[in-house]
């Protein structure tokens, strides 16, 4: 899927930057823009992979981002704890867009330096599960 090799991408450029302290971050003003770019890049593709995977596995047409986390929770494509996790951080990328002004460096520098394996977790849950689908397809 072409929305996951984005967040692959992504993942990877930004751990470029996990070498980097907060305040050499804070210093290029370019870097600072990649980062938060590339954050808010990955949030939308996992939005855009959730509602895509809510209609081809017939689950429902979701009303939001978080539903339609929700919506693949309980059809058991993600464990309740993964979900729970990208629905955080789908909610990120409404601060990432909307509340843009309030977000801060050390608010970007932490989630380089932290958040990084919940992409890779998602990338992850999403790819096994489309492997299952082909399988299923393959079979039938």
């Amino acid at each position: 899927m072409k929305r996951l090799d984005v967040i692959r991408e992504n993942v990877s450029a930004l751990r470029d930057m996990q070498g980097l302290s907060a305040k050499e971050l804070g210093a290029s003003r370019r870097d600072l823009a990649a980062a938060k770019h590339f954050l808010r890049e990955s949030t939308e593709a996992m939005i855009d992979i959730a509602n895509h995977l809510c209609v081809k596995s017939l689950l429902g047409t979701p009303a939001s981002a978080v539903d339609a986390v929700i919506l693949l929770r309980d059809g058991n494509v993600f464990a309740p704890a993964h979900a729970s996790t990208y629905a955080t951080m789908v909610k990120y990328r409404n601060r990432l867009v909307h509340f843009y002004a309030d977000v801060t460096l050390e608010e970007i520098w932490q989630l380089i330096q932290n958040e990084l394996p919940d992409f890779e977790m998602f990338v992850g849950d999403v790819a096994r599960y489309v492997a299952e689908l082909d399988s299923a397809e393959t079979t039938a």
